[in-house]
């Protein structure tokens, strides 16, 4: 396909078909002081009552700790551990550990969720950091990439303490996160388990605290909690087609039935919006091919479900260009569906040629019997023409002058057939420059822009340079095997396939680069440029003179010292502080890495700049091309 320019809408409908017979209920009355009720595919909050209150949590801290044990156990082959009489001496719930036992650290954290153990938290801990305050700091670390900015953790097992508190909202975050992780999702799901104690060699069954498991159909966990301060905590998760809801209650005397009443209350609230079906056009023309017309297939579609209000408006368009170019591939991507709910992109399903077209036989000459175009200064030309195009000639030595005929660009860009696009000129609907265009100019589409009707033309190969404003939850990456939302999402109505230019951790948000220009990317990236990075960031519990001057020194991490940087303090109050850091070079979660060595948390990281290229008010999850001047600036910025 030569191009798929200026994109034609050809359909517009909405989608939104009920997920079951259920009328919506009335938001429930909980007895909880604190409650939220949230989507578990995108975080979507469906109920709140005083979500983001700081209150202790008791037990359901334990959330944190398993999947931290959990996620050390993927990366080690889940180790065993001894149990120590330091381990064990802990007050409270416990899964009946003694000095001396032997347990893989799987097995410990199915103790940990489904019997409540106290032993078990404190044993993973001291395992695994050597002390509850180097665990806490793992803890606090984990809950800032999770962007939990209301939580402090002091113990790995949830007893009281005035510094040891969340908040409804940033536990059900927890929650989402952890369910991500098979292991602990597993282990939650369990009415009852099976543990091995590897010595003494024993089997010992745990049945879990968590009554939802049987009381209500769809449960699939999570985590119980009390004590006197905190009082009946409870984070639970339940599953009905295919829709996941997470529901947190903070001192909640009546937390079960608050529970069931939440659930119940979230499943009317949601409608299923099918991705699938809906009509495409038979075939498309082809120029220039062995056939006239290409038949169209549609990619795999799904079905989503989504808070009712937002279900109700999705919309689909169909993009195609009015002809495609041979020669044509078989399930080659001609087109797509835009699925929208919102003012966003909720999915791209592409169309896919479903036959292959292959360009007529080249034309013999009739005086030579080669082809034409070899063998004279004429044949040249007409090689140079069908070579070049409106781009840079491919032949060696040609001048040729890159300008074309307008009709002839506007077919290029799948805006109109040579002869249409003469009516478009003559109708004033043409411009180049911004100036009306008259019948028989031509244009350089390297260097002149031309519109139609407003609307810049689009040639293939056309580069392409954007600033994504990146929120926080996406992936950086163009798809994902674990079905995790990502920026691809974001750019699916760019009419051309643009990468990413370096990367955002999934809990940072801010400026993105993208770019189909390896080169412009590769230099912009590369580690030799140095091109300045800015970040916001939030920190808590503040930042000190002694801890800048460290950042801006360097600081040891993964065993080799970052580079100098820049930090500046834009806003400190009382147990946060709002730093701007600029980096020079591109590591891997840097600034979560010199701030976790230095005992500072992350809040929030939101990148504000690339070299002379500022988010500024973009908004998030929208795009915007980069100016001539923008490129130009970032360039020379990667060569200073």
């Amino acid at each position: 396909m030569k191009t798929v320019g200026i994109l034609l809408v050809i359909m517009l409908c909405a989608l939104a078909v009920p997920a079951g017979s259920a009328q919506a209920a009335e938001a429930p009355g909980v007895s909880a002081q604190s409650a939220v009720l949230i989507s578990g595919d995108d975080g979507t909050v469906l109920f709140e009552k005083d979500a983001r209150q700081q209150l202790a949590m008791a037990s359901t801290t334990k959330i944190m700790t398993a999947l931290l044990t959990l996620e050390e156990a993927e990366r080690s082959g889940d180790l065993a551990l001894t149990v120590t009489e330091e381990m064990v001496r802990v007050e409270g719930s416990s899964m009946g550990l003694r000095a001396g036992d032997q347990l893989t650290l799987s097995n410990l954290t199915a103790g940990m969720l489904l019997a409540s153990g106290n032993d078990a938290a404190n044993a993973a801990a001291l395992f695994l950091d050597g002390s509850q305050e180097a665990f806490a700091q793992r803890m606090n670390a984990r809950a800032a990439e999770i962007g939990m900015e209301g939580t402090h953790f002091v113990t790995p097992s949830g007893l009281d303490d005035e510094e040891h508190y969340s908040t409804a909202y940033d536990m059900a975050l927890l929650a989402r996160e952890a369910l991500d992780c098979p292991a602990f999702a597993e282990i939650a799901a369990s009415a009852v388990r099976q543990v091995e104690f590897l010595e003494p060699a024993r089997k010992v069954s745990y049945s879990n605290h968590n009554k939802l498991l049987r009381l209500y159909e769809g449960c699939i966990g999570v985590k119980t909690g009390f004590t006197k301060k905190a009082g009946r905590c409870l984070v639970s998760a339940a599953r009905r087609d295919g829709t996941t809801l997470i529901a947190v209650t903070l001192n909640a005397p009546d937390d079960w039935d608050d529970h069931m009443a939440l659930f119940d209350y979230g499943f009317s609230q949601v409608q299923t919006a099918d991705l699938t079906g809906g009509p495409l056009p038979e075939r498309l023309p082809v120029v220039g091919g062995t056939a006239e017309a290409v038949y169209l297939r549609p990619g795999e579609g799904l079905t989503i479900n989504l808070p009712k209000d937002q279900a109700q408006s999705v919309t689909r368009e169909v993009l195609l260009p009015p002809f495609l170019y041979a020669p044509v591939k078989a399930d080659q991507p001609v087109g797509r569906v835009l699925y929208r709910a919102g003012g966003e992109t909720l999915f791209a399903l592409h169309i896919y040629a479903g036959e292959a077209v292959s360009p007529p036989l080249p034309r013999r000459n009739q005086d030579s019997g080669k082809a034409f175009g070899a063998g004279s200064p004429g044949g040249l030309r007409e090689s140079c023409q069908r070579l070049s195009g409106a781009r840079t000639c491919l032949m060696k030595g040609c001048q040729k002058d890159m300008k074309s005929r307008l009709q002839k660009l506007l077919a290029q860009a799948g805006a109109a057939s040579r002869r249409k696009a003469e009516e478009l000129i003559l109708q004033g609907r043409v411009t180049v420059n911004g100036r009306p265009a008259k019948l028989g100019d031509s244009a350089d589409p390297q260097k002149d822009q031309i519109a139609l009707d407003g609307q810049r033309l689009r040639l293939e190969g056309e580069k392409l340079y954007l600033a994504l404003h990146k929120p926080r939850g996406f992936v950086t990456t163009m798809e994902d095997e674990r079905g995790r939302r990502c920026v691809a999402q974001l750019v699916a109505d760019v009419p051309g396939r643009v990468y990413p230019v370096g990367r955002l951790d999934k809990d940072s948000e801010g400026l993105l680069i993208m770019t189909n220009d390896g080169a412009f990317a590769n230099a912009i990236a590369h580690p030799k440029s140095h091109v300045a990075k800015t970040y916001r960031v939030t920190l808590r519990p503040g930042v000190n003179e002694e801890q800048l001057v460290q950042i801006s020194t360097g600081i040891l991490i993964d065993g080799k010292m970052t580079a100098p940087a820049k930090a500046r303090v834009l806003e400190q109050q009382q147990g946060r502080a709002v730093v701007e850091i600029v980096l020079y070079e591109g590591r891997n979660r840097e600034i979560r890495k010199m701030c976790e060595a230095l005992g500072l948390e992350v809040a929030r990281l939101k990148r504000t700049a690339v070299g002379p290229v500022r988010l500024a008010m973009l908004p998030q999850g929208r795009w915007r091309e980069l100016s001539k001047e923008e490129v130009k600036a970032l360039l020379a910025a990667s060569k200073a």
